[in-house]
């Protein structure tokens, strides 16, 4: 379905029959025949005649994450484009937009206060994204909302934004810009963002008991060695994203916008990333992420100290690495410029730990010509992750690896 091109004096006349009316009625997420949480299959199963495009799909036929249709909805006098889902928001996102010319920027301004006006009487106050800078104004709209607008040489922007304040609410921000000197387009939309609830099959809340992968006992180790460790064992409840398709940890926050980062926070949050649930039958198609509080424990338990003197040296035949395999020491070349102009060989030793990390450290008896080659080659060696089990089926915790990384100059590649 073509967009519409509509001229300020037409406008009220040219808005179809066939755009779905929008009483707010008593639920506020409905919108005529739409409403907002519904799937994009439901959306398309709603509207029977109207022409949705895919925006975003699965390799999988028939499996849409965002989908649109052209001059669908009608708020506030106005008709609008809906898009409908998030390839990785889930069902509880929609965009809603319009682009008609406006014969002034009052006449923009007037839409926009229409399109908010609107969405107040469904949802609440609308109020300013931030505090007035500069020639921002805060105008008066509908019974208690604020618009924060800017306007100058043609030009003019509006940003409006209604807060989530319980589950059955929405995140709403309004946008709009107009620039009088390039076609007098005035182009609005409105983001609407909830969360999406799991699928029943999926079980993305915290249980300990369903841990599938964690940060490994060498990187709690190492991660620690600068910051050090904290007095008492400190707990972080960090708030992260799950994804939907396997269970792995893919986002957290370090902590509140605006405010310093505390350095364990962060820690916490970065120990966070690298845990995995096992969450039910997962799809791998599937991107959506759902919100989840991880509670990661920071104390003395997570720091090693290993002998690497007294032990048996294992035969590398007989170890089997199961990450970073192919992980090549070039990538972890000291950054220094001068070591950059420098070969070395360096020899490190490793204890194999009970969850097949290892901690390293310069083997005994050898030398290294610099520090910075010595931390290259010990956090390279700690990458790589072996399984307890030798090959034999021997145990291979309590044994040492050993390995020889040659690091060569940039001049002599």
């Amino acid at each position: 379905m073509r967009a519409m091109r509509i001229t300020p004096f037409l406008f009220p006349l040219l808005l179809s029959s066939a755009a779905i009316a929008q009483p707010a009625g008593d639920d506020p997420w409905k919108f005529g025949a739409l409403r907002f949480g519904m799937s994009t299959q439901e959306a398309r199963a709603a509207t029977p005649g109207v022409e949705w495009k895919v925006l975003a799909g699965a390799p999988s036929p028939g499996i849409a994450y965002e989908i649109k249709a052209s001059q669908l909805l009608e708020l506030g006098g106005l008709r609008h484009d809906v898009r409908v889902g998030s390839r990785y928001g889930g069902t509880h996102h929609w965009e809603i937009s319009t682009a008609a010319v406006a014969a002034s920027v009052a006449d923009c301004k007037a839409r926009t206060a229409a399109l908010v006006t609107e969405l107040e009487s469904r949802f609440g106050m609308f109020d300013l994204t931030a505090a007035l800078v500069g020639a921002e104004k805060a105008v008066q709209v509908g019974k208690a909302s604020r618009m924060k607008t800017v306007a100058g040489r043609g030009l003019f922007f509006v940003r409006s934004q209604h807060a989530r304040t319980s589950a059955d609410d929405l995140d709403i921000m309004v946008s709009t810009d107009f620039d009088e000197n390039r076609g007098r387009q005035c182009n609005i939309s409105a983001r609407l963002d909830a969360q999406s609830p799991p699928p029943k099959h999926l079980n993305v809340s915290w249980d300990p008991a369903r841990v599938i992968a964690r940060p490994t006992i060498a990187y709690r180790n190492r991660s620690l060695r600068a910051l050090g460790v904290p007095p008492q064992p400190l707990t972080v409840l960090v708030p992260c994203n799950i994804q939907a398709s396997n269970g792995r940890i893919g986002s957290c926050l370090n902590g509140p916008a605006g405010q310093p980062i505390d350095p364990y926070r962060k820690l916490a949050s970065d120990w966070a990333l690298r845990y995995q649930l096992d969450i039910g039958t997962t799809d791998p198609q599937d991107q959506t992420v759902y919100p989840i509080d991880l509670p990661i424990t920071i104390s003395n338990d997570d720091v090693r100290d290993v002998d690497l003197e007294s032990g048996t040296v294992l035969d590398l035949a007989q170890v089997k690495v199961v990450r970073n395999g192919r992980r090549d020491a070039a990538d972890y070349l000291p950054n220094d410029p001068q070591l950059r102009q420098m070969s070395a060989d360096i020899a490190v030793r490793c204890k194999v730990l009970e969850d097949g990390s290892m901690i390293c450290g310069l083997k005994p008896g050898t030398t290294s010509p610099a520090e910075g080659f010595t931390l290259a080659a010990i956090q390279f060696c700690e990458s790589l992750e072996i399984d307890p089990k030798l090959r034999d089926g021997s145990s291979a915790v309590g044994g040492f690896v050993e390995r020889r990384l040659q690091f060569r100059s940039q001049a002599s590649k």
